[in-house]
């Protein structure tokens, strides 16, 4: 996924490639906390500020979050249901 530009990647995200939506995050993650932490000066707040510009981003991505919820909603209809632990509180 490396060698996709940019646009491919997001075009690609919004139809729900999960891959493309992670490479768009990881090309993106450092260069937002450098920026974050050269405004801040805090490298705790830098850590929370690019956090919550990732959360951000994946909001950006309606199409993407949709096809995510379809996708965890199938699963969990699908996965076999499994009893309690017994040590399990």
């Amino acid at each position: 996924m490396e060698e996709l530009s940019d646009s491919r990647l997001v075009g690609l995200a919004k139809t729900g490639d999960v891959e493309a939506f992670a490479e768009l995050a990881r090309r993106y993650q450092e260069k937002v906390f450098r920026t974050v932490l050269s405004l801040t000066r805090n490298r705790s707040d830098a850590d929370d500020l690019t956090l919550e510009q990732q959360a951000k981003f994946l909001i950006f991505f309606q199409d993407f979050n949709q096809y995510l919820r379809e996708k965890l909603q199938k699963a969990r209809q699908q996965a076999p249901r499994k009893r309690p632990l017994d040590n399990q509180r």
